[in-house]
């Protein structure tokens, strides 16, 4: 079982007071048991966007109409293509403060892949944390 309430006391400290979202999202890269990088979601977009396939539900394209991802955000920060030793765990907190489930969206999963990420956590609604493969 995972035990990530050190992430979930710092994704309350970094989320703003008013979100630019419906939720806060944030996304930390650790690598030996150390933070390496932490990514947040915003409205804004980038053109690394361009670079990984985000798909919609519909099968469409949305690589434009998305901001960028806390989990791209974060592989930005990182600079590495290269994330096969390194472990993501995402939180995801609503306006109300609590802990809601983080699970990689199909355009961030497709990112993980493509980096090869080691292991990815999330948050469950439950205040928990999954593992997703």
């Amino acid at each position: 079982m995972f035990h990530g309430e050190r992430y979930i006391e710092l994704s309350k400290a970094l989320a703003p007071k008013q979100f630019e979202h419906k939720t806060f999202h944030t996304t930390f890269i650790v690598r030996k048991g150390k933070i390496q990088k932490i990514g947040v979601n915003s409205l804004k977009t980038h053109p690394r966007n361009l670079q990984y396939k985000y798909i919609g539900k519909e099968g469409k394209d949305i690589r434009s109409m998305i901001g960028v991802h806390s989990e791209l955000n974060a592989i930005i920060k990182y600079g590495r293509e290269d994330c096969s030793d390194c472990t993501f765990v995402n939180v995801r907190i609503n306006k109300n403060g609590e802990v809601a489930i983080a699970a990689p969206c199909r355009g961030c999963q497709s990112v993980l892949r493509q980096v090869g990420f080691r292991k990815v956590y999330y948050s469950t609604d439950a205040g928990a944390f999954q593992q997703w493969s």
